[in-house]
């Protein structure tokens, strides 16, 4: 997903309806002090992936959705963004929700096959 008109990829997306108005959130961009790009380093706990000639880990990593929406800031559909259900550029509203879902991933286990 690419932004040619604005400030280059979308790092995430989430569409959809609540209360009959459509939500787009297409979250991405680095202007100014809004920079939505998120660097995450999941733990392995006690895990470790093993990699040698005959031996390609497989790591199962889960992600959890509520996360755009709930920490450290609570998204409010009805009151989140001034109305506007539309976030399509770097901005204070597209860094809430990047600051939110940083944490989203989680290492469930890892293969070592």
């Amino acid at each position: 997903m690419y932004w040619s008109w604005n400030t280059g990829y979308i790092m995430s997306k989430f569409e959809g309806t609540t209360s009959g108005q459509n939500i787009k959130y297409h979250i991405g961009g680095w202007k100014g002090s809004y920079n939505s790009l998120k660097i995450v380093s999941p733990s392995f706990n006690s895990d470790t992936a093993k990699v040698t000639a005959s031996i390609t880990p497989i790591i199962h990593i889960s992600n959890n959705l509520l996360e755009w929406f709930e920490t450290p800031t609570i998204v409010d559909f009805s009151t989140f963004n001034a109305g506007n259900k539309v976030i399509m550029s770097a901005s204070a509203s597209s860094k809430t929700i990047a600051d939110n879902y940083a944490d989203m991933f989680t290492v469930e286990h890892i293969h070592n096959d």
